[in-house]
This record gives C-alpha cells, sequence and structure tokens, in this order.
C-alpha cells in the first residue's frame, strides 16, 4: 500500500492442464503481472495489471510461446443494491477438445465483459451479463490457423425462496463466428441459446 486507496501489487501464477487418463500433455501458462487495486471512491473500484504470459507444453510439436497479457477491471455501485462491472483481459487457453490430438490448438485473444446485477426486493435479483472475445487459433509451432470472435449474452433471475434456499432461471446466448487463415483450418460458426433452472440449499 503506497497510498490510503491504492495499493501496488506483483502476480505470479501458473494455470496448468494435463489429460492423465490419456496420457497426452497438455500445457501450462505462467503468467507474471504487477499493477494496481484501487477504491476511488465509496462507489467505485478497480484493478489494472499488466505483464508478459508464456505458454509451454512437454509435448514435442509444441514450441514455446509468450505475449503481453492484462487484467483490467473497474466496479460502480450507483445504489447498495445495484452493481456494473466492466472487465477486460488478455491470456492463452487450450482449444483442442479432443485429448488424444497429434496437434493441439490454442487460443490467444482478448475478452471485454460487462455484468449489471441487481436486487429489486429483497427477494429478487436479477444479474445481465455481456462479453465479446476476439482470438487467434494457433497450432503448436504459433501458426494461426483461424480467427474467432465470440458474442455472448446471458440473463438470469433469481429468487431467494427461503432463507437458505434460492431457485434461479437463466438464458445464455452465444453467437460464434470463425474463418480459416490455412486450407482446412477447421472454422466452426454457429449460434446456441440455453435454457437453465437451477436450485441451491444452503445447509
Amino acid at each position: 500500500r503506497f497510498m490510503p486507496k491504492t495499493d501496488a501489487l506483483i502476480e505470479i501464477k501458473n494455470r496448468e492442464l494435463d489429460y492423465t487418463a490419456t496420457g497426452q500433455d497438455g500445457y501450462d501458462v505462467i503468467s507474471y503481472l504487477v499493477g494496481l487495486n484501487w477504491e476511488a471512491t465509496g462507489k467505485t473500484t478497480g484493478y489494472a495489471k499488466v505483464g508478459r504470459r508464456e505458454r509451454d507444453s512437454k509435448a514435442a510439436n509444441v514450441d514455446k510461446d509468450s505475449s503481453t497479457g492484462w487484467e483490467v477491471g473497474v466496479s460502480y455501485m450507483p445504489l447498495e443494491h445495484s452493481v456494473f462491472q466492466l472487465s477486460t483481459s488478455r491470456d492463452y487457453g487450450f482449444d483442442s477438445e479432443d485429448p488424444s490430438a497429434t496437434n493441439p490448438l490454442f487460443t490467444d485473444g482478448s475478452t471485454y465483459s460487462l455484468n449489471w446485477n441487481h436486487k429489486w426486493t429483497a427477494k429478487i435479483a436479477t444479474n445481465a451479463n455481456y462479453s465479446f472475445t476476439k482470438e487467434d487459433i494457433e497450432n503448436g509451432s504459433g501458426v494461426v490457423q483461424k480467427d474467432r470472435t465470440i458474442n455472448r449474452f446471458g440473463l438470469s433471475v433469481d429468487w431467494n425462496v427461503m432463507r437458505n434456499a434460492t431457485v434461479s432461471l437463466a438464458y445464455d446466448h452465444t453467437d460464434r463466428d470463425e474463418s480459416n487463415k490455412v486450407v482446412n483450418g477447421g472454422a466452426d460458426s454457429y449460434k446456441r441459446g440455453a435454457y437453465m433452472l437451477t436450485g441451491t440449499i444452503a445447509l
């Protein structure tokens, strides 16, 4: 802490994925980030972190790669029962759905998200969220196979039926658009909607 409402931070984290059942290697992503956490006012807080992300794998056909990464977010609470959150990040991911694939695919891209949570009454609350993702799909050598954009929208209503029981009804819509950068890049575009009814009981 170097100011009354501002903290400086250094963050090192490792994300690892292994397919132990199939004996195939997954990947590791190590992030080295520096940044700030702050509370601008009683209603606004935020964070900003930037640095390097390194992607590696034990697989023989996967090259090590690195790029600039970040995590930035701001929360605004105009009312005690209403919160807006805006965030963005740039990171690596793993795209191969088949763990036995001889040429795994990775993602490298950015995501921007907006979320609004509002409590209408003591028992009813809603959550609306939207995210936009733009990323490259790369093979193990770092060659871009296709590019992808994803628009996603979600809306949920939570009903606190009892003190320890909640029922939620949610809808999630995803619109994914892909285009090939090489011959037979495997582009797969689709639109998908999902309805979910869930119940939670706290013991």
